[in-house]
């Protein structure tokens, strides 16, 4: 909580001193640092992932957004205290139409996986190598050092 605290301090530090245009990037990357310290589980081993009943509400949820910054509120939401399968963060990305937007989900995700060793299947979702690079590098930024 502190490290959230302090986050958003520097965030309102930095927006005081750099002016309206350079501070709205300053908010952008706290706001993702937050997001990044919401999602990334605390010494939690990896639970059962979340039931085929919960998942499709999430799944019929995000549809039903009209708006894809609607679609990653729901995404932030459900992220909490959930495990998910690398099928299903697969399944995920179809509510998103743009590259960037399935990328900003995978991040969002990768903390939350079950199933690292199948986070493969991720990159069918990719037609583009730098999406596909982005994924691949949030992937191995999850993975604890051999």
């Amino acid at each position: 909580m502190r490290r959230l605290a302090s986050t958003a301090a520097l965030c309102f530090a930095s927006v005081a001193h750099a002016g309206p245009p350079a501070g709205v990037d300053v908010v952008r990357e706290a706001e993702a640092r937050i997001d990044d310290l919401r999602a990334t589980p605390r010494d939690e081993t990896p639970a059962a992932p979340v039931d085929e009943a919960t998942f499709g509400a999430l799944v019929f949820e995000m549809h039903a957004a009209p708006f894809v910054a609607e679609r990653r509120d729901v995404l932030r939401a459900a992220v909490a205290g959930r495990w998910f399968t690398s099928a299903q963060v697969a399944r995920v990305l179809d509510a998103f139409p743009f590259s960037s937007d399935q990328v900003e989900a995978v991040r969002l995700l990768v903390p939350r996986l079950t199933d690292p060793e199948n986070a493969f299947r991720l990159f069918g979702a990719f037609p583009f190598e730098a999406d596909r690079a982005a994924v691949r590098a949030l992937l191995e930024a999850r993975r604890p050092a051999p």
